[in-house]
């Protein structure tokens, strides 16, 4: 080989060296002369720095969920009753409401809790300033024609319900406004425990307000205005409650 192919190959091999000391540009002016392989390391790495950026740290507490799990536990050891939208809340009802139990025997709407009604209530509130004097021994039409004597507590009951409690026969002979004395109707009772609506007793008060006529005899109160509804639904009560004597 000659002097001059000898200095053209050293020349060749010396050239890249000096180009990329010198930061010669790769056909593009200010691009350095990378290689190909360094650069898609360089992407894959950016692409995995990329996505560690984005994704959330999964060792990081917020504040708000720290203070749920530190705060400390209700001394009362109330589950939370009384506060708004509580359980506690759920389980009470409200006022008014169906759920609520009555204890008004009176009041608007006609609902009476026949647990406290009782017979001594129904004589001393409704009987004695209703049914008396006519039902008491003297001139009364009740007593005597009505065969009734209502005079005292213990006596009503007996002539309503009877000693045994499985009620007692009208012995009324006057015809009425009916035109039917109550002692000719058989299978008739004064007061059936356990059923209002079959006691004679309750269909005499009833018809007073409804404007009809009891099976026999009169509406009542005979001589005096009818009974008020919430009056007739407490008798009515301790009627479907067994008629107790309490």
């Amino acid at each position: 080989m000659g002097t001059s192919s000898r200095c053209t190959t050293a020349a060749l091999r010396i050239l890249p060296i000096l180009l990329a000391a010198c930061g010669t540009t790769n056909g593009t002016e200010g691009e350095p002369i990378r290689d190909s392989g360094g650069d898609a390391r360089a992407e894959e790495g950016e692409a995995t720095d990329s996505n560690a950026t984005d994704a959330p740290a999964t060792d990081a507490i917020e504040p708000d969920a720290a203070l749920d799990r530190t705060a400390p536990a209700d001394s009362s050891g109330s589950d939370g009753g009384g506060a708004e939208g509580s359980p506690l809340d759920a389980r009470l009802p409200e006022a008014g409401s169906s759920d609520a139990v009555s204890e008004d025997a009176g009041a608007e709407g006609g609902f009476i809790d026949a647990r406290a009604v009782t017979f001594t209530s129904v004589y001393t509130t409704i009987l004695a300033p209703n049914c008396l004097p006519c039902h008491a021994p003297g001139l009364g039409t009740g007593f005597n024609i009505g065969k009734l004597d209502m005079a005292m507590q213990a006596a009503t009951y007996t002539n309503l319900v009877g000693l045994t409690g499985s009620g007692v026969a009208p012995n009324g002979v006057g015809l009425g406004s009916t035109g039917i004395t109550c002692s000719s109707v058989p299978g008739l009772l004064l007061v059936e425990p356990g059923t209002a609506t079959k006691s004679l007793f309750w269909e005499g008060v009833q018809s007073a307000i409804a404007g009809t006529m009891p099976p026999c005899g009169s509406p009542m109160p005979l001589d005096a205005g009818p009974l008020t509804q919430a009056q007739v639904d407490e008798l009515a009560a301790w009627i479907d409650e067994g008629a107790p004597n309490n």
